[in-house]
């Protein structure tokens, strides 16, 4: 016999352009990106070096802008990607290089300090979308010898959403702009890290879906 259950409908996947800032020699680090951003989002993966002011988003619901080796107290951002950051209009989530160059690209300024990479703590300053629902006080992944200054941070339009010993801003939102940036690595980061992923897939990206369709059905004609 049978049923005349029907299944509930799939929920569509937001739709994601992960940015790979690496170099040749470490592509292999974008595999942590892919498996982190996989449960949570449809993704395609578009080198820095193919990356402009003119590249189309049309048809992503959100950016995610990954790590790489490049010292920008010692060396300008590549042309190309800098001036895709700046322009950025969707959901953005920039990564250790993607979170500095959000925060240069828009007129914040870097300090550099002795390179760590490990296991390290930070402070919840504001839980915000990022932290909903997480403790004030987290254990991360860290790999870097640079920081964004938390002055020129704010001065340029930025809120600090956590914070570290050694580095003044671990994480923040753009006040106006839907851009977020965490100077340590969620892919490397475990659970706490998925759970910061997922914060902004839910928190952010899917709010801003749904007010975009609540937008699109208040602009239909009457019947239509």
């Amino acid at each position: 016999m049978r049923s005349s259950a029907t299944s509930a409908p799939a929920t569509e996947l937001p739709r994601t352009l992960l940015v790979d800032c690496y170099p040749e020699r470490m592509k292999n680090k974008v595999d942590y990106y892919r498996q982190l951003l996989a449960p949570l989002t449809a993704l395609d993966v578009l080198d820095y070096r193919a990356t402009g002011a003119g590249t189309p988003t049309r048809g992503y619901d959100a950016v995610v802008l990954s790590g790489a080796p490049v010292m920008l107290t010692r060396e300008p951002a590549p042309e190309g990607v800098a001036a895709f950051a700046a322009g950025l209009a969707l959901p953005t989530l920039g990564i250790c290089f993607g979170h500095q160059l959000l925060g240069v690209v828009n007129g914040a300024a870097m300090d550099r300090h002795d390179f760590y990479e490990g296991e390290g703590r930070i402070r919840v300053i504001e839980p915000g979308e990022l932290f909903a629902g997480m403790g004030r006080e987290l254990v991360v992944c860290e790999s870097h010898a640079e920081f964004l200054l938390r002055e020129s941070v704010e001065r340029t339009g930025w809120e600090v959403l956590a914070d570290s010993g050694d580095c003044p801003v671990e994480a923040m939102r753009h006040r106006s702009r839907l851009l977020f940036g965490v100077q340590f690595h969620p892919e490397r980061s475990g659970e706490t890290g998925r759970r910061v992923v997922e914060n902004f897939y839910r928190n952010v990206v899917a709010r801003e879906l749904s007010g975009r369709k609540a937008r699109a059905l208040e602009r239909r004609p009457p019947g239509g």
